[in-house]
């Protein structure tokens, strides 16, 4: 697939990756909401359950009757895991503001795996037209 065809297929999606990339990079604000207990680990498994639900719907759409969806789980699975460890690696290194969490990434990998049990059970199984 060209780099255009992926822009055209992946829209939406590509814009909550730099909507994710920024909140992950800048200093985040105190608030009476960062006083919750769990909140940013709440924050983290939303973030990315709506990225990886958003890619599987995307790529849903233009899925081809019949086909595998291999390349589905490869893309709105393990890149939003890929993208979520490598913040995680990356965030002491590019921002001053931020240190790495591994209970962060297992937030991330929580909201993709129930992204993903979703979509395949309810959007894949049910609401694919099966030819």
């Amino acid at each position: 697939m060209t780099i255009y065809k992926f822009l055209i297929r992946f829209p939406v999606s590509l814009i909550l990756i730099c909507v994710i990339c920024y909140l992950s990079f800048f200093k985040p604000p105190q608030t009476s909401i960062s006083k919750i207990a769990g909140i940013d680990k709440l924050i983290h498994m939303s973030m990315y359950a709506a990225l990886s639900s958003l890619l599987w719907v995307e790529y849903l759409i233009g899925h081809e009757k019949g086909k595998s969806i291999k390349w589905g789980w490869i893309g709105c699975f393990m890149l939003p895991l890929f993208m979520g460890g490598l913040i995680e690696i990356f965030q002491p290194i590019i921002s001053p503001y931020r240190g790495t969490e591994w209970l962060d990434f297992v937030a991330n990998a929580t909201g993709v795996s129930l992204a993903a049990l979703f979509s395949y059970f309810v959007m894949y199984r049910y609401w694919m037209p099966k030819d």
